[in-house]
């Protein structure tokens, strides 16, 4: 028969710990403990000591509300999973997947239809309402506490009106492609630009302004208006393979400052005004690129590699500096300003090691200074190191590389980008 053991606490009187006594007890410092049963509100007794049940609880936490909780968020999860199973809910990204293709077609109809350009433009705008019908649905259907959301209730059935807040819900992810689609539905007012919504009534205020007081930041603002417009038909001609992007923007900002004095609205929208000037300018930019280069032909690549070079045994510091300079121009991807900071970061070392680390040891360094995770400061790395290299191409000579070449180079990494 086990003996039964005798210990030191009393027979019928709960214990009193003191916060020291608890401390060498638990394990824990004075401090944390005191911190703990502050933060979870428990009070002292007359003599400002704790019961036992209070210590472990601030300490290890209740076992029973943590099983409310659990309980709680099943039964959550049941209804949801149960108003799926009734058609209750609609899968938003196959709704607006087809959205955006009926919207397509009523697009076609009404713009071959009889009417004129006024009513096609009243019905279409109409139309591209039906993004904040969508938003607005999900958001009042929304059991976050979060704004537009319903808290612990869902909607109530229709038949009881329920008052709904003046703000906007904020806009749902991966519904691009369904407003891309709307927004070109949209009448020549408000007009898009790589996500930018070109308000012809508002630009055409703005100059009015201007032309009137004389007001440069008015002219900035314009500008500024513009500047979409411009990219998108830059890029979408296709203009900078024979010009520079940030040069073929500034050739038609000069001509906007020359020519918004002059602007009549009489004779067009804002939106025909500013397009037309950027096509005429990129089109004067484009032949006259080719202009020069008929006149002046390319040096041929084979004479140019047998023609002796004095100074090729020089260290020229200046062609150092121009690449540096043509290494820290270089064009970052990523959206979040940390990101982009860390890979300027890299460009620095970069130049300063002389490209002589290894990946691990720059990733490592990335790591501990923006406090990025492994996969992606190596991510950044390679994604840098190829810009990098991209911009060089044309600085030396190349030969063909096979994949297995690459084993054991720090070239390794890229082989995944081959397509880019």
């Amino acid at each position: 028969m086990t003996k039964r053991g005798i210990g030191n606490v009393p027979d019928g009187v709960p214990l009193a710990w003191s916060i020291d006594k608890a401390s060498r007890e638990f394990g824990r410092t004075e401090y944390s403990i005191r911190k703990l049963l502050k933060d979870a509100q428990e009070r002292p007794d007359a003599e400002n000591c704790f019961t036992t049940g209070q210590l472990t609880k601030v300490l290890y936490g209740s076992l029973h509300e943590q099983r409310l909780k659990k309980i709680a968020e099943e039964v959550v999860r049941l209804e949801f999973e149960n108003a799926v199973d009734r058609s209750e809910y609609l899968n938003r990204d196959d709704l607006e997947s087809g959205l955006a293709q009926l919207i397509g077609a009523i697009v076609s109809i009404i713009r071959n239809s009889n009417l004129d350009r006024e009513a096609q433009n009243d019905v279409l705008n109409q139309l591209s309402g039906m993004r904040y019908v969508l938003t607005d649905v999900a958001s009042r259907q929304n059991r976050l506490r979060s704004q537009g959301g319903n808290g612990a209730e869902p909607e109530k059935r229709p038949g009881r009106k329920k008052k709904r807040s003046s703000a906007p819900a904020p806009e749902p992810a991966g519904a691009q492609e369904v407003w891309r689609a709307m927004h070109e539905t949209a009448a020549h007012t408000e007009r898009m630009a790589n996500g930018h919504f070109f308000d012809s009534a508002a630009v055409e205020d703005l100059i009015r302004v201007y032309q009137t007081n004389q007001k440069p930041e008015m002219l900035g603002e314009v500008i500024r208006r513009c500047e979409p417009i411009v990219l998108s038909l830059i890029r979408s001609k296709a203009t900078m393979i024979y010009e520079n992007e940030d040069e073929l923007t500034s050739i038609v900002n000069t001509k906007l400052l020359k020519s918004l004095p002059q602007y009549c609205p009489i004779r067009g929208t804002a939106f025909a005004y500013v397009s037309r000037i950027a096509l005429n300018m990129l089109a004067s930019t484009v032949t006259r690129a080719k202009k020069l280069a008929n006149r002046y032909p390319a040096l041929d690549e084979v004479i140019s590699q047998t023609v002796a070079d004095p100074a090729a045994n020089i260290d020229s510091q200046l062609a150092v500096d121009d690449l540096c300079h043509q290494i820290r121009a270089i064009k970052s991807a990523c959206e979040l300003e940390s990101e982009r900071q860390a890979q300027r970061w890299l460009v620095e070392s970069f130049i300063d090691a002389e490209f002589c680390l290894r990946r691990h040891e720059y990733a490592d360094a990335c790591m501990k200074v923006y406090r990025l995770s492994h996969r992606r400061s190596r991510d950044l790395y390679d994604l840098t190191l190829l810009e990098v290299r991209r911009v060089l191409w044309t600085e030396a000579r190349h030969e063909p590389v096979s994949p297995e070449q690459l084993r054991g180079a720090r070239g390794l990494p890229l082989l995944r980008y081959t397509n880019f």
